[in-house]
């Protein structure tokens, strides 16, 4: 049953994120390399030609390009994904590290821990996240927009901006890094800047 699949994959997330996890301020870097197979994934979850969204990724030639398309075309043709079963997708042409980061998402949530979305790989476990389990979505927090043709595709799929738009392709979790502490400040700004009325500032006059 679907409500089996999701508490299996909240477990699993949440035992990872409590060894992880210490109340500080220690960053758990939820990504991969694996480009190809979660790009198959996003191809089938948004209806998307592999020309649209596949990348050079670590720098491909053209050549190399057009061969990872038509492997990914093939890919899917031969395996078949329903678009409509996320686990179905991810088993049949995801990868392990997608289930293991669609499992800290809904964890995340569990534990009332917002997770950090690092970039293209990550947004797609996020969005499959999501699908399984929309009560998680509010724990999910953009940090930067891949420049991979589908970065941007994958954030407003889950109806989100990116505050960093860097040009990054493969961030490497830098683009988490970073927004962490942007949100950090941003977080200390808020919480600690005084009112008007606290810093003495005089009520705001309309110039006639």
């Amino acid at each position: 049953p679907a409500a089996l699949r999701h508490a299996l994959f909240a477990d699993a997330g949440g035992r990872h994120l409590r060894i992880r996890h210490d109340g500080s301020s220690r960053i758990q870097r939820v990504d991969s390399c694996l480009h190809r197979a979660l790009g198959e994934a996003e191809i089938v979850l948004l209806s998307k030609d592999p020309s649209e969204v596949t990348g050079r990724g670590a720098g491909l030639s053209s050549q190399a390009l057009e061969h990872k398309i038509e492997v990914i075309r093939q890919a899917i043709a031969v395996n078949q994904p329903d678009k409509d079963d996320i686990l179905d997708v991810v088993a049949k042409v995801g990868s392990l590290d997608i289930a293991g980061m669609i499992g800290c998402y809904i964890g995340g949530a569990v534990m009332g821990v917002p997770v950090l979305i690092d970039g293209f790989i990550s947004s797609i476990a996020a969005y499959c996240a999501a699908k399984l389990s929309p009560a998680c979505r509010p724990y999910m927090v953009a940090t930067h927009c891949s420049a991979e043709p589908a970065g941007q595709m994958m954030l407003d799929a889950l109806g989100m901006k990116a505050p960093i738009q860097a040009g990054m392709h493969l961030g490497e979790g830098t683009g988490a890094v970073t927004a962490y502490s942007l949100y950090k400040y941003a977080l200390a700004l808020y919480n600690g800047l005084p009112s008007f009325g606290e810093a003495k500032v005089e009520q705001y006059q309309h110039l006639a």
